[in-house]
């Protein structure tokens, strides 16, 4: 994390690198700190989390579902992934992952339901040091 790379492999299902090399090629750059509130009377509070990829509106492939963003440093984040058709609401598919010690998680969900067209509705939540945060919401479409 907060380093620029260049990758040399090959793509794998159209999207994945397998990569040969890895080389470093600038200087890391530094992750700000989570933004997030100040507590009222010194309690805890775990703002919501944020999310980088997906954007909110995109469309995105039939594939794979891969949500990266940031929230507390080593926060267990839940991320669930919904879609409704007609009348219906489905749970899609789901990951639980473990953000790193800057707070970066990426998850991988593999929707059981898919339908062209149709919108998946991704919610994000993060457990840490026993509080969880709001959740944070993000739909796409698929294409």
């Amino acid at each position: 994390v907060g380093h620029i790379v260049e990758v040399e492999g090959r793509v794998i299902d159209g999207r994945r690198i397998a990569a040969r090399e890895i080389t470093l090629i600038g200087r890391p750059f530094r992750v700000p700190p989570f933004p997030g509130p100040r507590p009222p009377f010194g309690f805890p509070q775990l703002p919501a989390p944020q999310v980088f990829f997906p954007q909110d509106g995109a469309e995105v492939d039939a594939g794979d579902l891969i949500v990266v963003g940031r929230t507390a440093p080593r926060a267990q984040v839940h991320v669930d992934v919904l879609t409704s058709w007609a009348f219906f609401h489905f749970l899609a598919g789901s990951a639980d992952v473990t953000a790193d010690g800057n707070g970066i998680f990426v998850a991988t969900v593999r929707p059981s339901f898919r339908v062209s067209g149709g919108v998946y509705r991704i919610t994000v939540k993060a457990t840490a040091s026993g509080f969880t945060s709001p959740q944070t919401t993000v739909s796409v479409r698929l294409r």
